[in-house]
Parts: C-alpha cells; structure tokens; sequence
C-alpha cells in the first residue's frame, strides 16, 4: 500500500485504476415517518482528516438535511440543516464514536455523543417531509465521505426519549 493508511483492494491489469468512495444510498420509502425519526451510529476512523466527515444524512438538497458527522476539528456532532449540535465529545483515532440525533417536524432536535448530556436545539429549519435518499458513509451527493469504519447505524421511525437517546450512545 503506498498511501498513509490501508484501503480495501483493487484488482488492476495494466493500467492504473480509481475506486469509487464506498457509500450507500436509500431512496426514502414508506419506512420513513416524516412527523418523528431518530439516528443512531457507532463509527471510528484510523486517522483524522482535517475535514467533516458524515456517518449518515438524511437528504434532500444541500440546504434540507441532518445527520451524523465528525467535524474538522474532531468533534463528533449532530446536524440539524441550520446549526451544530454537540455536547463536546471528541472523536479519538481507531476508537468508536457513537451519536444519536432525534428530529421533529416541528424543528425540534436532541443530541447525545458516547454517552454524553443531552443537547437540544429547536433551530432547525428543514421540511423532513421532502427528504429522497438516506446516505451512509457520506452527505448527500457523495461528499464528507467518512474514510473509517462504521460499524452500526439505525433509523428509528419515531423520536427516540431524551434518557433512551443517552443510553444507545454509551
């Protein structure tokens, strides 16, 4: 391997190959509760990147979407389309960072990080009712890839209770 870290194999013959970033997309359906719904993720990088990195979004267009993402500086946040939610928990290289996220129609949204307080922000500007696609591994339209490991991510079609929200992320 020539880069600074490993990567998943390419088969090659002669000439040079790209991978593609290992994302999924997930058109919404009619698993998706547009009123309540909550994010779960465990996930780790081996190395940092001085850039975000999102775990899961859901996704409409640039402006209309939330998710879980570890930011430039290594905090691990939640984001609800018009702010950061964080209760300060850093990412840590090769360890699990796991985050939840609840979101309301209403534009009400709690956070919680490896166990961490409760965060809560009715800031929000986002129409959950026009998200398409959950992405995993990246925001929407394939940027912010996480370049680590996620090891779970949940969606749960209702707002998970604050108390309950704390104890996924221990």
């Amino acid at each position: 391997e020539q880069g600074a870290f490993p990567t998943s194999y390419i088969p090659t013959t002669t000439a040079a190959v790209t991978r593609n970033a290992d994302t999924i997309s997930i058109p919404i359906g009619s698993w998706y509760n547009s009123t309540n719904s909550s994010l779960y993720s465990s996930a780790s990088q081996p190395f940092l990147l001085g850039t975000s990195r999102t775990i899961m979004s859901l996704w409409q267009n640039g402006a209309n979407r939330y998710g879980l993402y570890r930011n430039s500086l290594g905090v691990i946040s939640g984001w609800n389309g018009t702010s950061a939610l964080t209760n300060g928990t850093s990412s840590v290289v090769g360890l699990p960072w796991r985050n939840a996220l609840t979101a309301t129609s209403a534009g009400d949204f709690t956070y919680s990080s490896n166990g961490g307080s409760v965060v809560a922000n009715s800031n929000g500007s986002i129409n959950t009712s026009a998200f398409t696609t959950l992405y995993i591994g990246s925001i929407g339209g394939g940027s912010e890839i996480i370049s680590g490991h996620i090891n779970k991510v949940k969606y749960y079609p209702a707002r998970v209770p604050d108390t309950q929200l704390q104890l996924m992320t221990q």
